[in-house]
């Protein structure tokens, strides 16, 4: 939902498009025809400099559109397969990721430039989270990667025991990662990896959790946790 209006992305190859419904009554706003193949990445709002943007990821572009009208504002060819993570936003900046693509860090104030592009730690799942200096990304096979997020260096490598399908979560200046199994790493927002603390959950998860109001919410394998003082 963006305000009143329901987005519903549909990328199909040959009949790919993106349209806008009034939240209340089901009517069709806007519709969008998109020149991209199959994604199952989810709609991302955006705050920039211009006002709110919808983005979206298909191969082969990244573009942003006016989530009121469904009129394109920009495009950057830079991502390629079947598309699973949403993008990530921080500071003026898309990021887009996808296994046996690449990650590409896109500039959208201004003329749409590429900064960096990185190939590889790529996810397939989980969709990169990213706030001020700093990009986090995680992997399917268990690995999570801080990067500098405007160079694409590497401030750090971890890997965990196990896969990881849930997206990593930055909250009050930590990051909140979801093992398959349940485990929930949290670690200091840093450019130095410091592992605050590992808990278990006690089944496992591979949904990503929800933050509100001082509590976590966790949809696990069987049940549904509401964690909190």
């Amino acid at each position: 939902m963006y305000r009143d209006i329901l987005i519903v992305q549909y990328d199909q190859t040959g009949n790919a498009s993106v349209t806008g419904f009034k939240g209340a009554t089901g009517e069709m706003l806007w519709k969008t025809q998109r020149n991209v193949r199959v994604s199952w990445a989810s709609p991302v709002i955006v705050e920039t400099s211009r006002g709110s943007e919808l983005i979206l990821a298909a191969d082969p572009y990244v573009i942003g559109y006016d989530p009121e009208t469904g009129k394109e504002l920009w495009s950057m060819e830079c991502i390629s397969g079947e598309v699973g993570p949403s993008c990530g936003y921080a500071d003026g900046v898309v990021f887009s990721v996808n296994e046996y693509s690449k990650v590409a860090a896109v500039k959208i104030e201004g003329t749409p430039e590429l900064l960096w592009e990185d190939t590889e730690y790529l996810s397939d799942i989980p969709s990169p989270v990213a706030i001020g200096a700093l990009l986090f990304m995680a992997t399917s096979y268990g690995t999570v990667v801080c990067y500098d997020a405007a160079t694409g260096n590497k401030n750090w490598i971890q890997e965990f025991d196990h896969p990881i399908y849930a997206s990593p979560m930055v909250v009050d200046g930590k990051v909140f990662v979801l093992e398959k199994t349940g485990i929930m790493h949290i670690i200091n927002m840093d450019k130095v990896y410091t592992l605050i603390s590992s808990l278990q959950l006690g089944e496992g998860s591979v949904c990503t959790p929800a933050f509100a109001n001082g509590r976590i919410f966790i949809r696990g394998d069987k049940h549904l946790f509401c964690i909190g003082e």
